[in-house]
């Protein structure tokens, strides 16, 4: 798994959706005992093409905290997003969404 430092003025400006979007957040089912969480990305393909975005996915805390969990969020992210299958997924923000 890649990681990457944002300045902060990016990641602000990849939290803002996630603030006025909440409430469609909790239109995702999660399974029993996982909780949902915000994650901010940069796509990167194999042809150069760079792009951010951002996703609601479900996990659990001890996920968020392995290569092997964070993997399986960045498998999450190219499920939710066409044209996302072959690019690597830098993740550059997770943020726990309580209700």
């Amino acid at each position: 798994m890649k990681t990457s430092t944002l300045p902060n003025s990016l990641r602000a400006l990849l939290i803002l959706p996630a603030l006025l979007t909440l409430s469609s957040a909790y239109a995702l089912d999660c399974p029993v005992g996982q909780k949902k969480y915000y994650v901010a990305y940069q796509a990167l393909s194999s042809k150069g093409v760079s792009s951010v975005g951002a996703n609601y996915v479900c996990g659990d805390s001890q996920q968020t905290k392995t290569e092997e969990g964070l993997n399986q969020i960045q498998q999450q992210i190219q499920k939710q997003n066409k044209g996302l299958e072959k690019a690597t997924i830098v993740i550059t923000n997770i943020m726990p969404l309580d209700r």
